[in-house]
């Protein structure tokens, strides 16, 4: 839940490449990590549902597409002029090495989100966790998600189980 974002890798394989360790590793384990989940809950015959802010524009029309086809996306509020944030990746490493993140370059939208954008996310979260059984939240540090958000998907939730990460 939260602002979706597209991701662009850049790969390359000099010294200071080199230097990244296992950080771009950890990164995309742990994306891989949400994707198994989603994967997994409809192998066995859940439902994935995805909630967030995407723009019209090509980096959120590839975004959304690149979602499996059988992820529900009725929850993405798709704001008019709304740049999708884009975080490009530098990663170092050879052919027969694992990439390695060394930097990244953070595109995010110029303009707050409205509270009319918010409060319609915050409806569509909502409406989401409906007959669910679990929750991932994350918002990576935009402020999207709020702390009174969460403490509402608790509450739907009680005896389920919610996993968080966001800024508050």
């Amino acid at each position: 839940q939260g602002d979706l974002t597209r991701s662009i890798d850049v790969h390359g394989d000099d010294a200071i490449g080199q230097l990244a360790g296992g950080l771009g590793t950890f990164l995309t384990e742990l994306r891989g990590s949400i994707a198994t989940i989603a994967g997994n809950a409809l192998a066995l015959g859940g439902r994935a549902r995805v909630v967030g802010l995407a723009g019209s524009d090509g980096p959120g029309r590839q975004m959304v597409a690149a979602f499996p086809r059988r992820v529900e996306r009725q929850g993405i509020v798709r704001p008019s002029g709304y740049e999708t944030p884009v975080k490009t990746r530098i990663l170092a490493g050879g052919v027969h090495t694992a990439k390695q993140q060394i930097v990244r370059i953070d595109r995010l939208p110029s303009q707050p989100v409205d509270a009319r954008t918010r409060v319609e996310f915050e409806r569509r979260t909502l409406q989401a966790c409906s007959s669910i059984d679990a929750v991932l939240v994350s918002d990576y540090g935009s402020g999207l998600v709020t702390p009174d958000l969460v403490g509402r998907l608790r509450e739907r939730l009680v005896g389920n189980t919610v996993w968080e990460q966001f800024a508050g």
